[in-house]
């Protein structure tokens, strides 16, 4: 590994850490599959477990119904359908507009895989 001058410890430099997103006081966390079609992620807690949002956010909850409400209403499946299946609770984590900007922020410096420079604005 490349020694760095100067030593990164002492710029006085700090980031958050990221906490654990379920805690109920054992190691034990539940395993999240990857969304079905209709975006949805179905998660069972034990009783006592806690969530923890990942960023700073507004949570809504809502029942998918017909009509949506107005906070599942523009929200879309990959197939362009309406997202979740009807008589749903929905969990929704709308991220704060600070957080929204400073992760643009951050990942307007990740490369891009093909090694392409990222467009600005992107």
């Amino acid at each position: 590994m490349a020694t760095l001058n100067p030593a990164p410890s002492s710029l006085g430099l700090s980031s958050p850490a990221l906490g654990p997103w379920f805690k109920d006081g054992t190691n034990a966390t539940p395993t999240l599959a990857a969304p079905a079609s209709d975006c949805s992620v179905a998660v069972s807690l034990a009783a006592g477990m806690e969530w923890h949002a990942g960023a700073s956010g507004v949570v809504s909850y809502a029942f998918a119904d017909t009509p949506r409400p107005a906070v599942l209403a523009p929200l879309r499946g990959a197939d362009g359908e309406v997202a979740f299946a009807d008589d749903e609770l929905i969990v929704l984590l709308t991220l704060l507009p600070e957080v929204e900007l400073r992760l643009a922020a951050l990942s307007s410096q990740v490369p891009s895989p093909d090694g392409n420079a990222v467009p600005a604005g992107s």
